[in-house]
């Protein structure tokens, strides 16, 4: 499935896509499934562009995975895991606020962390 940004500033949606499915370009200029099927994940893949020790994740200031996060733990145990590079981890503690979500875990090519 693929995140789809269906109403600014609310939840994520997710839609059924496969390999070599047709792709359509949304009202917000992204590509995304032609399929409307919903899909209601358990585990998240998040981008960022950067994480600490504390699994904070630094996303693209749109708060998109932050609320879509918070929605699916209100309603069952959801796993986010960050993807990111190792250069991409911070030294420092990332700023965060009380709506910032921690992630369970972080994926890079040459480690992961578990939170």
């Amino acid at each position: 499935c693929l995140p789809v940004i269906e109403k600014e500033n609310h939840p994520l949606k997710f839609f059924v896509w496969e390999a070599g499915a047709k792709l359509v370009t949304s009202k917000f200029g992204i590509p995304i499934p032609a399929s409307r099927k919903l899909v209601d994940p358990n585990i998240l893949l998040c981008p960022l562009v950067s994480f600490d020790k504390g699994a904070n994740r630094l996303g693209y200031g749109g708060g998109y995975y932050d609320r879509t996060i918070q929605k699916l733990r209100e309603q069952r145990k959801v796993h986010a895991f960050g993807v990111a590079f190792s250069e991409q981890q911070s030294k420092n503690s990332l700023p965060s606020d009380d709506f910032d979500q921690k992630l369970d875990a972080v994926i890079t090519e040459k480690n992961y962390f578990i939170f």
